[in-house]
């Protein structure tokens, strides 16, 4: 009796000590089941910060080059050519590009904005507010390379301008490398009526006078989602001709 009872007892000790097929299989199940589910939702969140430091990344571009835009068009002045050079003007713009008269410290320089195509190029590169004094050379190496542009500041001395000069002194500078095809236009308000509050607009200026505001708008393509986001701007110039409309 007393041994059947020990045979028991080392049987029962036995299968307490282990773990049965089935519930190996169900434990394994179990934390696989919890795995997924952490590894998801982490995954989720991270998919989450990129898209939206992306989004956060495009307007923020986007804001920096309408201020500098802004700031520049703000500084535009007229100036008389009818006397010598005839044949030049304070302010010229059209749909996809525009130049215009800037007073600087240094003195009046032109600027100058446009897209150009993205090849490679000896200029100088500027990408949100980064200078080089040496030219570079700038390569885009991307299989959406043929649907992005790059945004181009030109700033040029006022002699060179008058006597169709390039010289080293003069800085072309890329801003943007993310816009998309026809990702840049412009419009030029003036005013129909002497008595008239609200301007008309057109895609061409070759007025004599700088125009009293400037309409800006961009597609820029987002490097998050591959799409193109597409931002707007009214800048007003203070030192624009607020008369009625004039012939050229």
């Amino acid at each position: 009796m007393k041994q059947q009872f020990n045979n028991i007892s080392r049987a029962r000790l036995i299968t307490n000590n282990g773990f049965t097929l089935i519930e190996l299989l169900l434990a394994i199940s179990i934390f696989s089941i919890i795995g997924l589910t952490v590894y998801s939702v982490f995954s989720s969140g991270i998919r989450l910060s990129e898209y939206s430091e992306g989004q956060g990344d495009i307007y923020r571009q986007a804001r920096w080059i309408l201020d500098l835009m802004s700031a520049d068009l703000e500084a535009a002045v007229n100036y008389d050519f009818s006397s010598f050079y005839a044949e030049k003007s304070a302010f010229l713009g059209n749909k996809e590009e525009i130049q215009f008269l800037k007073e600087t410290t240094g003195g009046l320089k032109v600027i100058k904005y446009f897209l150009i195509v993205p090849e490679s190029s000896s200029i100088h590169k500027v990408i949100i507010g980064k200078k080089y004094k040496k030219n570079v050379d700038i390569n885009l190496v991307n299989s959406q390379a043929e649907s992005r542009y790059f945004l181009v500041r030109e700033e040029k001395s006022f002699l060179d301008f008058l006597t169709d000069v390039n010289s080293d002194k003069n800085s072309l500078e890329v801003i943007a490398t993310n816009f998309a095809a026809d990702g840049l236009r412009f419009s030029y308000g003036f005013l129909d009526q002497q008595d008239s509050s609200e301007s008309s607009w057109r895609d061409q200026w070759d007025r004599k006078y700088v125009p009293i505001n400037v309409y800006v708008e961009m597609d820029l393509i987002s490097e998050s989602e591959e799409k193109i986001i597409h931002f707007e701007k009214k800048v007003l110039i203070p030192t624009g001709f607020w008369g009625e409309e004039q012939q050229a």
